[in-house]
């Protein structure tokens, strides 16, 4: 097996080391020598096999460490992702490297104050971005490297405009790539507009269907989800489960909090400080549950994820490898599971027919309800009984609150869809996400 030293990395080979990291994932080994020539480049790779280091190392070897103007732009879709996408670049560089994320739901004046100094590489979301430029607060006509990370999101629909704009303010001579877990082909034929003949790497067809994640399904009522879900987290693994609105991660991570499990919920009603600390606990083991909407979803990087639930089935296949794509990280293992209700066959069929993968099923026990009892000690768990049909719809967890809209934060793309979920009794087919 090659070796980062070998494919041509220097800057970033103490902390490779020092972290254990000897060689390199495939699509790293494609990428770099590519970018290191200077090539434009489409990368299809499934998420948690180091993408980040596939671009980023490459910008490390170019950067001119001389230069503070802004060198390497860096566009992702989330907040989190821009977090984190800067937090490995610094660790890539041991320091040298000057890296700001900016993104909506932080006070622009905080970040100012970082971008005077340390710009050399700007990790932003789209929103944000275009803030910036419109106020000419940013100089990037010394920009040489930019790249679309989670491509397949960045140049969906809501995101394209926004991408388009950013793209006229940088030099025309520059080297662009794309990385993502999935590339659709209108997708991809969009994103050779925005490429000089790239060289297009895609990792092999069982890569990209994360053949580290076991994945199963469960049939059942919707009215049984939520005691099936319980009966799967008594085991207290590491798990994120994913609901497809807003208000269904805060009912849900209410419901199980009542019946006594740590458990978080992260949304996009949730201040930037809440949704830091939700992870910051998460990663810290301080809880083994994380209840999630996809949009916010992306950029947590957490290797220890054990398993993945999808609580209502995701509305496309691209979101579905996302979200499979939370476990079996940096070469772990993984177990995926999926709830499928009688609403959502058909969409669950044609996510199987797209991907093309094997998903199996799993038995779907016989489990009487939880019931709830409160005391002075805490809650516990006493006798099964049945509890009234309003149960699942008991309100949102008090301190979910709502997020002040940042500057820049809100254009189309960043929310999935409404907000609207199934009624109270589980009975009714949810509102549409789309």
């Amino acid at each position: 097996m090659v070796t980062f030293e070998e494919l041509g990395i220097k800057k970033g080979l103490k902390y490779l080391n020092d972290a254990g990291f000897t060689e390199p994932f495939p699509i790293q080994a494609e990428a770099i020598p590519v970018l290191l020539q200077g090539k434009d480049l489409i990368g299809q790779a499934q998420t948690g096999t180091g993408k980040t280091a596939a671009f980023g190392l490459p910008i490390l070897e170019g950067l001119a460490t001389h230069e503070i103007e802004t060198q390497a732009l860096i566009i992702v879709p989330t907040r989190e992702l821009a977090m984190q996408v800067a937090e490995e670049l610094k660790k890539f560089s041991g320091g040298t490297a000057k890296v700001t994320a900016v993104y909506g739901g932080e006070s622009m004046l905080k970040q100012i104050k970082f971008l005077r100094t340390e710009r050399q590489i700007i990790v932003a979301t789209p929103g944000r971005m275009l803030d910036y430029i419109r106020e000419g607060i940013l100089n990037l006509k010394l920009v040489r490297f930019v790249v679309l990370d989670e491509a397949d999101r960045m140049l969906d629909m809501g995101f394209i405009d926004d991408v388009k704009e950013i793209l006229r303010h940088v030099p025309t001579q520059r080297q662009t790539s794309m990385f993502s877990a999935t590339m659709p082909p209108a997708i991809a034929k969009l994103a050779h507009d925005f490429l000089k003949v790239p060289v297009r790497i895609t990792v092999s067809k069982d890569e990209i269907s994360n053949i580290d994640v076991k994945q199963y399904y469960m049939e059942m009522q919707d009215r049984d989800k939520l005691n099936q879900l319980c009966h799967i987290l008594k085991d207290k693994k590491k798990t994120m489960v994913f609901c497809g609105a807003k208000i269904r991660v805060k009912r849900l991570a209410e419901d199980l909090h009542r019946r006594g499990f740590d458990v978080e919920a992260i949304h996009g009603d949730m201040e930037q400080p809440q949704r830091t600390r939700v992870i910051a606990d998460f990663k810290a083991h301080r809880i083994n549950i994380l209840i999630a909407t996809d949009v916010v979803s992306r950029g947590i990087d957490v290797p220890t994820v054990e398993r993945v639930v999808s609580y209502d089935v995701p509305h496309e296949a691209l979101v579905y490898f996302h979200r499979i794509g939370r476990t079996a990280r940096a070469g772990e293992k993984g177990v995926a599971i999926i709830f499928v209700t009688d609403s959502y066959k058909n969409e669950f069929n044609a996510i199987r027919s797209e991907t093309k993968i094997h998903i199996e099923r799993m038995h779907t026990p016989r489990i009487e309800e939880f019931a709830v009892t409160r005391s002075s000690t805490g809650t516990s768990f006493s006798g099964a009984r049945r509890f009234s049909r309003g149960s699942f719809g008991g309100g949102a967890r008090r301190g979910f609150d709502r997020e002040k809209r940042g500057f820049g934060h809100g254009r189309g793309g960043f929310q999935h869809g409404s907000s609207g979920g199934r009624s109270s009794t589980g009975r009714g087919r949810r509102r549409s996400t789309r």
